[in-house]
């Protein structure tokens, strides 16, 4: 078995046809929505994908236990990740609860450049449940069915860098072809607030950035 970064597999959901549901956009999440007009960066189309380097990366993840990737995967590319973890209040526990993430995406691989924009990261609900998707179909317009992948949650570690950052994950594949499995490393801020949260806070955003690490 082979040992490297977490991941969160995250769901690329194309702008078309690939997959049925709606993402996931808090109203003041100050992201543009994912459906209808798009007032983003002008998006890198075309633009290889960063070298498969780990240059400047952790090497291994927190513990040799539950992020380990099969034999036989490869690194294909690394992108780095600005936006934010997104919670509402359980009002039955009175405590704040995940509805997903929203970030954009950079084709550069340790810190995020909106120069080098290539798509997003979102949640849609799919069979009931929450999916992460990686979506580039706004830079890969011609690369349909591979510019994107949906992903499920195989294992998570806490970060090694400190409680306030959200885990590290490993996400596997699906549907889609941009990857068959997704690390989430270098994780900075994202975790909800502390304490007791009202029901009447709909949705609170907390800032994070991180890198995903795709893998064939």
């Amino acid at each position: 078995m082979l040992n490297t970064f977490t991941g969160l597999c995250l769901v690329f959901t194309a702008f078309g046809a690939l997959v049925s549901g709606s993402p996931i956009v808090p109203s003041d999440s100050g992201m543009p929505p994912i459906s209808g007009s798009l007032t983003v960066p002008t998006p890198t189309t075309g633009m290889p994908m960063p070298p498969a380097t780990t240059s400047g990366m952790p090497t291994t993840p927190p513990s040799n236990t539950t992020l380990t990737l099969p034999a036989g995967v490869t690194l294909d590319f690394i992108l780095s990740a600005q936006g934010t973890q997104n919670y509402t209040c359980d009002p039955t526990t009175n405590t704040w609860v995940s509805v997903g993430a929203l970030a954009r995406l950079s084709n550069n691989s340790i810190i995020y450049d909106p120069r080098h924009f290539v798509g997003f990261h979102y949640f849609i609900q799919e069979a009931g449940a929450l999916s992460p998707v990686f979506d580039l179909s706004l830079s890969e317009p011609n690369n349909p069915g591979n510019n994107l992948v949906i992903c499920k949650k195989l294992a998570q570690e806490s970060s090694p860098d400190g409680a306030n950052n959200v885990q590290w994950l490993l996400l596997e594949r699906a549907r889609g072809g941009l990857a068959n499995f997704v690390m989430r490393v270098r994780t900075v801020g994202g975790q909800p607030p502390a304490g007791s949260c009202h029901p009447s806070e709909k949705v609170r955003t907390v800032p994070y950035s991180a890198n995903y690490v795709f893998f064939k």
